[in-house]
């Protein structure tokens, strides 16, 4: 009995000990991280924009009474805007791309048809199919991946790890996009977010 008491005092002490110790632990990181020194975003690959102008047939479906969908991708945070103007024929559609030159070599304006089952029926009770068709713009980077621009730095990041201070970077491609369309399709074109 006096042996199994032992044991459960020994495990005990362990425990607390252990607890004690991570808690230690855990404060010195936190202090350790808090004398960090935050020094804002900065942007990898430098910060020339250049813009340019992309114009497309306005599709619109088979029938030519679909609604279209514009989207963005490599774009957090963005800036898309719809326009209209007089200067763009009525089956066409303008896009207006503000983008980083040193971080993307090429603007890439795709389109693409969605068949999908509608919440309503017809009068006749059968299912209606709806055509969505879609634009997005795409920008094909300068380097392919995340791991060859953080190379890119590595030695800049472990510097100020080693002087206590950190940057957030951001790889910055597309700035804004303008899709500019006859003022008689306003109404047919939105954008997603």
């Amino acid at each position: 009995m006096k042996i199994r008491n032992n044991y459960r005092k020994i495990l005990l002490a362990v425990l607390v000990t252990g607890v004690l110790l991570c808690g230690i632990g855990t404060g010195i990181a936190i202090s350790e991280y808090s004398s960090f020194e935050y020094l804002g975003e900065k942007e990898i690959g430098g910060d020339t924009v250049q813009t340019d102008t992309f114009e497309e047939t306005l599709y619109r479906g088979e029938n030519d009474d679909t609604k279209v969908n514009v989207q963005s991708y490599g774009s957090d945070g963005q800036k898309m805007t719809l326009e209209t103007s007089k200067k763009v024929p009525k089956d066409q559609i303008q896009f207006v791309v503000e983008y980083n030159s040193e971080n993307v070599q090429d603007i890439h304006i795709g389109k693409d048809e969605y068949m999908e089952y509608d919440d309503y029926t017809a009068e006749d009770g059968t299912p209606q199919n709806c055509l969505y068709v879609t634009y997005y713009v795409n920008p094909v980077t300068v380097d392919q991946n995340e791991f060859t621009s953080f190379m890119n730095y590595k030695d800049e990041i472990l510097q100020n790890l080693k002087e206590k201070r950190f940057y957030n970077y951001t790889y910055q491609t597309i700035q804004s996009v303008k899709v500019v369309v006859n003022p008689e399709n306003k109404d047919v074109v939105e954008l997603s977010y």
